[in-house]
């Protein structure tokens, strides 16, 4: 039972840092984009309201995915911590 929780914490561990990563990575591109399109008073100039939603979501659904991916992460350690018998 030992081995099945270290192995599995650490599945699961590795599905939440992966998460959190490629939030982050999502998350730095759009604001790669919304810093290159904006003007002179701070404002995001997109082709049209539907890409604004979009971006909008998009941005929203990767912050969601992190915050996830970090209490997945941190259930791994937790039963890898089942699995040293702490």
């Amino acid at each position: 039972m030992v081995i099945r929780a270290l192995i599995g914490g650490s599945i699961i561990m590795a599905i939440g840092i992966f998460m959190v990563i490629k939030a982050l990575k999502k998350t730095a591109v759009l604001k790669q984009y919304a810093n290159e399109n904006r003007d002179s008073y701070g404002v995001v100039h997109f082709d049209s309201q539907e890409l604004s939603r979009i971006h909008s979501a998009n941005k929203n659904l990767y912050i969601v995915i992190g915050i996830t991916g970090f209490f997945v992460g941190f259930f791994g350690v937790i039963i890898m911590g089942y699995g040293f018998n702490l």
